[in-house]
């Protein structure tokens, strides 16, 4: 058993380890409402690719977190592209705009998250100013045993 061990200390030392490491942090802020406002928080700007219900209720979530940095929603739909909500329009995707670390942007859409995640990263955004936030249904977390709620009271 100390051997197993004495690898495990080993291997999280390694380059691999700790990007696979910084990954599943970036992704487990879209888990959680309370970490999605705070890493909004520490951005200058924030867009919210796709203007949906979910998109919008992120929005409000952050809105309410105290979060004033909300600069646009991105979608591809031209339809959608007519629209503001409470101020805020609804645009075409834009790099011009991204700076490196200064910049996020939350991706609301449940089915295509992961490849408008690839096409970002494709375009030079830093995988560390994206989030895909997932959404559960309050549903879902009452049926958790009460020893996995913790960290979860956003949605119960």
């Amino acid at each position: 058993n100390d051997i197993w061990w004495n690898y495990a200390i080993l291997s999280s030392q390694t380059s691999e380890y700790q990007k696979l490491k910084k990954s599943m942090q970036q992704r487990e802020i879209g888990y959680s409402e309370s970490n999605i406002i705070s890493y909004c928080a520490k951005h200058d700007k924030v867009y919210i690719w796709g203007f949906t219900e979910l998109g919008r209720k992120i929005f409000s979530m952050l809105l309410a977190g105290g979060s004033n940095n909300v600069v646009c929603f991105f979608d591809n739909d031209a339809e959608k592209q007519k629209f503001t909500y409470c101020g805020i329009k609804v645009v075409p995707f834009d790099i011009k705009d991204y700076t490196p670390e200064k910049s996020a942007i939350i991706i609301a859409c449940q089915k295509s998250g992961k490849e408008i995640q690839k096409m970002l990263l494709r375009k030079g955004i830093c995988e560390e100013d994206i989030v895909i936030y997932i959404y559960k249904d309050p549903i879902y977390y009452q049926c958790l045993r009460p020893e996995f709620r913790e960290g979860e009271e956003d949605h119960a």
